[in-house]
Order: C-alpha cells, then structure tokens, then sequence
C-alpha cells in the first residue's frame, strides 16, 4: 500500500514522469543587472545625492574665487606698472610766460607748478617765470612737479641804511619802503650795545632802482634785507658751587657777589642737620649759571 505522499506525487497534474520524488531547494533568482556601490551604512539615497551637489558647487566656487584673485592680481600689476614705470613726458618751457598762464600749460601736461622763489629780475616782467626746475625739454614722468621762480619786476625801491639803529627802528624803516626782513642774526659784542644792527644784506649801494641808470651790482634778489644784531657784551658764566650745609647768611653773601638772585626758598626737616642750612640746591653743583639767574634752596628745619 502506498503512503498518502507517495499517493499525491503521482496523482498530481504537473508532476512529470520519471521526475525525482526528493525536495530540491531553490536558489532565488537576482533580477539586478547592473552593481552599484554600497551606500554608507544609515544614508538615504537623497542625502547622498545632496552631499555630491554641495561638493561640486564647492569645488566651482573654489575655482571661481581663484580666477577672481588672479585678474585682481593682473590688473593691480598692470595698474601700478601704468602709475610708476608708465609713460614720460618733456617738460614744457614756460619761462617769461605769466604765472597762471604757465599753469596751465604744465597742468595740460599733467604737470603741477609750485612756487619757491620770488626775485627782483629787470629781463623778466613782474608776475612771470623767471626760472624753472626742471628745465625745459626735461623728460620726467607725469604728474610731477615743476618748481617756478617768479619775478619780482626791476627794482623799484631804495634800500635804506639801517646800520646803527635799534632793531624796531629798523624793522620801520624797511617796511616804509615795503621790504620785509629776512634772516635776523644775533652776536655778542662787547663793543656795540645790545639790540643795534650792526650790519644788513643788501647794502643800498648793492641795488639801485630802475630808472637811475645804473645797472644792479646785485641781481635775483629777493627783496629781503637781513640783518646782525648785536647782543652786547656776552654776560659772564660761572660755575655753580656746592652750598651743600652752608647757613643762609653765607649764600645770600655769594649770590650779591656774583649778581644772582635767590628764588624760593623751602623749610624741610632733616634730621642731624643744624636749622637754617642748605640741604638742596637748584641749579646742582657744577652747572654753569650767568648774571642774574636764580638760585632755590631748600634749608633745614
């Protein structure tokens, strides 16, 4: 007698014949064709998928900021090569041409005009370049400057002797003739007395005013007079003394002596110093101290 497996095998409908009656497992069928790699362990496809943008968009704003740096570079270079080893130019000549008008043509020429000098000139008519620096047909780079010397005009004024007078008295008497004072120079003399002018650059006989036909012994000159001052005779120095535990009485004695004065005169409390003696002393021991200067103590208590 068959057992009810045996009696179902062969009585099913699609059993073949002869076929095995043993159960044979079965090995499921991969239906992926084309491999991929193996996302990180917990990432979505679409963190995945973001990740990838961001990197790419970061990788482009990388290479796009270096081309922004090396254009700046390029035209920095180009920029500073223009300024500074650009193009050069001839200076102009613009002597005998009337200031404004000289300034025109070197700001035309991106050239800057600056005034240094003003002199007395007869070849050179009042108000125009005299002289310039650098001198025409100079090549020089632009926006540079040119330094003008203007005329003054022929010399239409006297110079006054002031020789012997005071200071003031001179100082008058050149501005009456509208000549401003140049360099003042002070001397000790002991033979001429303090604040005389003892001499003054020019001397009326070294200009003459147009018109008294004789030529100027001195031309380009500025109309400036300067002037030596005497300061008398130069006042004795003296070595400050040490007065270092000298009574007061002593020290006003050495100051009507040499002609000092005595200033302040403060109390402080030494111990083991008798009252009414020197504990400092201004100015110090061994300075050098004139007539009439100051002395401050400070005395014992």
């Amino acid at each position: 007698m068959l057992s009810g497996f045996e009696s179902l095998s062969r009585s099913h409908p699609f059993r073949s014949p002869g076929a095995d009656d043993r159960i044979r497992p079965v090995t499921p069928r991969s239906y992926v064709t084309d491999a991929q790699p193996a996302a990180p362990e917990g990432a979505p496809p679409q963190a995945r998928t973001r990740l990838a943008h961001v990197a790419i968009t970061l990788a482009w704003l990388a290479a796009l900021a270096v081309f922004i740096v090396a254009v700046f570079a390029a035209s920095l270079y180009v920029t500073v090569r223009t300024v500074f080893v650009g193009r050069e130019l001839s200076v102009p000549d613009v002597t005998g041409v009337p200031l404004e008008e000289a300034r025109e043509i070197l700001n035309r020429s991106d050239l800057y005009l600056e005034v240094t000098t003003e002199r007395f000139d007869e070849t050179v008519a009042a108000g125009a370049v005299r002289a310039q620096d650098p001198p025409a047909g100079t090549t020089i780079k632009p926006h540079r400057k040119v330094r003008i010397s203007v005329s003054l005009g022929a010399i239409q004024v006297e110079v006054p002797d002031v020789r012997g007078q005071t200071l003031r008295t001179a100082q008058i008497a050149l501005q009456r003739e509208g000549l401003p004072i140049g360099h003042v120079t002070f001397a000790h003399v002991g033979s001429v007395p303090g604040d005389t002018v003892m001499a003054q650059d020019p001397l009326p006989a070294d200009v003459k005013p147009k018109g008294d036909g004789e030529a100027p012994v001195r031309t380009g000159w500025d109309g400036r007079v300067d002037l030596l001052v005497s300061r008398g005779p130069e006042e004795r120095q003296f070595i400050m003394p040490d007065l270092a535990d000298r009574p007061i009485s002593q020290v006003r004695q050495f100051a009507e002596r040499a002609g000092l004065r005595l200033g302040a005169v403060r109390i402080e409390r030494v111990p083991g110093v008798p009252r009414g003696r020197v504990v400092r002393q201004y100015p110090r021991a061994g300075y050098p101290i004139g007539r009439h200067d100051i002395i401050s103590l400070v005395l014992s208590d």
